[in-house]
């Protein structure tokens, strides 16, 4: 596991981390063990204008549609 060092004011830089970390003392302390919930952050491949446009995109079936292909399946719900 990587050690990472506080600072003299027990600061810390957490970010862009995707594993996780042995937060320790410059004496060697382990003052605890770092887990980030996810990896940094991946930039989306789609531009503003593309998410809006797929937003407004209205695709698919409704709930009823949906309920009533299973009836006809013999799923009922």
């Amino acid at each position: 596991m990587t050690k990472v060092l506080a600072d003299a004011s027990g600061q810390v830089r957490l970010e862009d981390l995707s594993e996780p970390v042995e937060v320790c003392t410059r004496d060697g302390r382990t003052l605890g063990v770092f887990c980030p919930t996810a990896g940094p952050a991946k930039p989306s491949p789609y531009s503003i204008e593309e998410l809006e446009r797929r937003r407004k995109e209205r695709t698919g079936k409704t709930l009823d549609e949906i309920r009533e292909d299973l009836k006809k399946q013999g799923i009922n719900l």
